[in-house]
């Protein structure tokens, strides 16, 4: 049985020259469903695996994903692909903060200044992050799903840094039908996560999302 501080079997795929490991499963007890975990017990479970894990960035599920519906991908990765889509979300390492005067701002790797996790959010005053970009995305309401083109023709830089292509060029099983959940208008950055159904961003809030860990192996800045 898989434990919850252990990697399960797992892969190699380059994306834009960077080499990542990926776990083959999501994290399960040894069933074939994911085990749906809260935001706070999926990074304990990052930090257990050891020095370097971490939740999949948009940009690298969504290549990956991408390379798979065109057929890019081997026999073994393919199987990752569709463990992906099936059953449930998994957490990202990003979270949203709700669009501030127009201004929507994404941090990857959230975590709080001081402590752990408690909650499914951390609070934007009490936010670090290794990276964080804003995007202008006028008119959109909190707690609401918008389409990924949508979101691409307010801000086509948003579907380039998050779904790691421009959106014409994404196969159309991800385009078309692509969403994104605006999070909460409440002074917290929300964690966000992939939904397999959608091919979309999605904030599983108190629900909790599956776990799949991932490091960088090597990139072109090492």
């Amino acid at each position: 049985m898989q434990t919850s501080h252990q990697a399960s079997g797992t892969v190699l795929y380059g994306h834009n020259g960077t080499l990542l490991e990926i776990e083959a499963r999501a994290y399960n007890l040894g069933t074939f469903r994911k085990q749906i975990l809260a935001f706070p017990v999926h990074l304990r479970r990052m930090e257990r695996i050891g020095e370097g894990w971490r939740g999949l960035y948009p940009a690298e599920a969504f290549s990956f994903l991408d390379d798979h519906f065109k057929g890019k991908l081997s026999s073994e990765l393919s199987t990752v692909a569709e463990d992906m889509l099936q059953y449930f979300g998994e957490w990202f390492d990003i979270g949203l903060e709700s669009p501030q005067e127009g201004i929507l701002r994404v941090y990857f790797s959230p975590r709080p200044k001081e402590g752990f996790v408690s909650n499914n959010y951390i609070s934007a005053k009490d936010i670090t992050s290794s990276d964080m970009r804003e995007y202008t995305l006028n008119g959109l309401q909190p707690c609401k799903y918008y389409s990924l083109q949508e979101i691409a023709t307010r801000d086509p830089r948003f579907c380039q840094d998050v779904y790691g292509k421009d959106i014409g060029s994404l196969d159309a099983r991800i385009s078309k039908i692509a969403r994104v959940l605006i999070a909460p208008n409440d002074g917290n950055v929300w964690p966000m996560g992939f939904s397999g159904d959608t091919v979309g961003i999605d904030g599983f809030l108190s629900e909790g999302g599956a776990s799949r860990a991932v490091r960088v192996v090597n990139s072109p800045e090492r």
